[in-house]
């Protein structure tokens, strides 16, 4: 009985640090280590995150719960990361009450739900609606702490619900992404490729306003392109064809930029671009993730690309064979590299920041 309560109540911590990861925009784990890492400007963080221990906890793999330097680190690294792409970091929980949490954990301690800060509730429908060129602002975080958790011996242990995200924060998720939040909180919304970029994104998202109100700005900070698509009466392919772009250029800026080149690649492929959906499905392939590679393949084939079908068909057939059923992974014989591309004119990093 003691070993099952002590199970039960470590998987509710850690069920309560992947929520916290999720409220924080899902950072990755090299995004989670570099934002950890001691500097001048964060003195309080006390352990560098490093992506196989954090990947351990965060599974479950570990069968302790994690010491509070480490806690520590990782709730100062989430909420950093949400400051970066915009996010309420008063949703997340201050230090203090993550150490109550933690240290309830520890002794074995169930916890119970917090109260939600009282500013998270929605915005009154007379609240000016959230534009393109403004982002949510940060409010600080709450000062009064969250109850101690009483003390119990049966009830099982409950992971605190994800309370409401701002109404302006919801908006910037859904017409942009995660990631594309990301890219506009850290763009200039007086440079012309910055605007261009965040205008391929609504486009291609579904948020045609907003893709135009982007273009309108583009063009008054001088970018050439801005007037064409703004008036291109194929509109979506037009814009499929500058993601893909984007999408080569992230990818050619190294290992670091490869999850922006595929999010724009993602977009470009979802609107007809054959050869970004065989990019995108060449680099699901050499991660391992052979359903997503047969997926991109079989779009790219669907789209005209000249290698897809093949690719398809082999990756296909392997998913029903062993050894895929073991490791997961592919033939050598199945994996090449994408042959290369000259940029088209005008398809330099210069170009596109």
């Amino acid at each position: 009985m003691a070993h099952s309560h002590h199970v039960a109540t470590l998987r509710a911590f850690i069920a309560q640090l992947n929520e916290l990861r999720e409220l924080a925009g899902s950072p990755t784990l090299s995004e989670l280590r570099r934002l950890s890492r001691p500097s001048g400007k964060t003195p309080g963080l006390a352990r560098e995150l490093t992506e196989s221990t954090t990947h351990d906890i965060l599974s479950g793999k570990r069968k302790r719960v994690p010491g509070w330097p480490w806690v520590s680190s990782f709730v100062s690294a989430c909420t950093t990361a949400a400051e970066l792409t915009g996010l309420d970091v008063s949703t997340l929980g201050d230090t203090d009450a993550w150490h109550r949490r933690w240290r309830a954990a520890h002794l074995g301690t169930p916890t119970v739900q917090e109260p939600a800060p009282a500013e998270t509730a929605p915005a009154s429908p007379a609240s000016p609606a959230s534009s393109p060129f403004t982002r949510p602002a940060v409010r600080p975080q709450e000062q009064s702490g969250p109850q101690e958790a009483p003390r119990r011996t049966r009830q099982r242990p409950t992971a605190p619900s994800e309370p409401p995200l701002p109404e302006a924060t919801q908006h910037l998720l859904q017409v942009y992404g995660r990631t594309g939040a990301r890219l506009l909180h850290h763009s200039d919304v007086g440079n012309g490729d910055d605007c261009m970029r965040l205008a391929v994104i609504a486009l291609l998202k579904g948020w045609p306003e907003e893709g135009r109100q982007w273009l309108r700005q583009a063009g008054d900070a001088g970018h050439a392109d801005a007037p064409a698509l703004f008036n291109d009466p194929q509109q979506s392919r037009a814009a499929a064809e500058l993601a893909y772009r984007y999408g080569r250029h992230y990818q050619r800026a190294g290992p670091e930029q490869l999850s922006v080149a595929m999010f724009f690649y993602r977009l470009a492929g979802n609107h007809g671009q054959a050869d970004a959906a065989y990019r995108l499905a060449m680099i699901h392939q050499s991660k391992g993730e052979d359903w997503a590679a047969a997926s991109w393949f079989n779009r790219a084939a669907s789209n005209g690309h000249p290698k897809a079908a093949r690719k398809f068909d082999g990756a296909s057939e392997q998913l029903t064979q062993p050894p895929w059923n073991t490791d997961g992974a592919l033939p050598i014989g199945l994996i090449e590299a994408p042959a290369p591309v000259e940029p088209p004119a005008g398809d330099s990093p210069a170009d596109h920041g």
